[in-house]
């Protein structure tokens, strides 16, 4: 089943890629995310339910997707893509049958609000993501965004204490791009 394609943010190209993205299939991407997102879990807290986990992450890119991506150290663009999310939301689950649009958005809002820990180990999920994609690329986003390695910790800060044997890799690559030059 194909999902469909969308314009998305300009995705950098990883090392050996010729160009960068512009149009990506979001089957694809939620392919990537479901995959990577198993991986992840693997690799952190063994007794958070995973399907939930994995759920929270596709509802919460899936919405994303929708609403367009807000850079993560902008502030002023966080509060407004806040905004755009809900209602992406609510328009995206509002297309199903009510119980199955109630329990989705409740989901959702439960990964936004990151209260429980299963909602937590999912923002520590979507934390390590972007780590990744700039260690493959060079960290040519922070660089073009001039983000600072203090934005960068204070936002990786939840890996921690969700997902422990995360930490020091995500650490490995900051303290990597650091050394490199790569922060604004």
């Amino acid at each position: 089943m194909r999902i469909g394609r969308v314009v998305a943010p300009a995705t950098p190209a990883i090392r050996g890629e010729a160009k960068w993205r512009k149009v990506v299939d979001v089957d694809d991407r939620v392919t990537d995310i479901a995959y990577s997102s198993g991986w992840l879990y693997l690799r952190s807290a063994k007794d958070a339910p995973r399907f939930k986990v994995v759920r929270m992450l596709l509802l919460h890119d899936i919405v994303e997707i929708d609403a367009g991506d807000a850079f993560l150290h902008e502030a002023g663009a966080l509060a407004a893509q806040a905004q755009k999310e809900e209602g992406a939301a609510q328009r995206i689950f509002g297309l199903l049958p009510a119980d199955q649009r109630d329990e989705w958005l409740a989901l959702w809002h439960e990964f936004e609000a990151a209260e429980t820990p299963e909602a937590v180990l999912a923002h520590a999920f979507d934390r390590v993501q972007p780590a990744l994609l700039h260690e493959a690329t060079d960290g040519v986003i922070w660089q073009k965004y001039g983000t600072t390695h203090e934005q960068i910790q204070s936002k990786v800060r939840v890996v921690r204490a969700a997902a422990p044997a995360l930490w020091e890799r995500v650490q490995a690559i900051i303290a990597r791009a650091k050394a490199a030059g790569r922060f604004g």
